[in-house]
């Protein structure tokens, strides 16, 4: 499933960033963990390749795909 997500941290060890979709609310919902390091702010495209308790892990989908 592809969706997009507004990139809110980086990390600064892994190569992982932290986002939201548009239907996550800050405090409440889940977050979407991105196996990349993104510039936050960005609102990037991804596609959703598991699932935790609470959490979407994804990967970002490249520009043109």
């Amino acid at each position: 499933t592809q969706s997009k997500a507004t990139i809110a941290s980086t990390s600064t060890g892994e190569p992982v960033s932290i986002g939201r979709t548009y239907r996550d609310a800050p405090e409440v919902d889940g977050l979407v963990v991105v196996r990349s390091r993104l510039p936050v702010g960005q609102i990037a495209r991804v596609r959703v390749t598991g699932a935790m308790a609470y959490d979407l892990i994804a990967e970002p989908v490249p520009e043109g795909a």
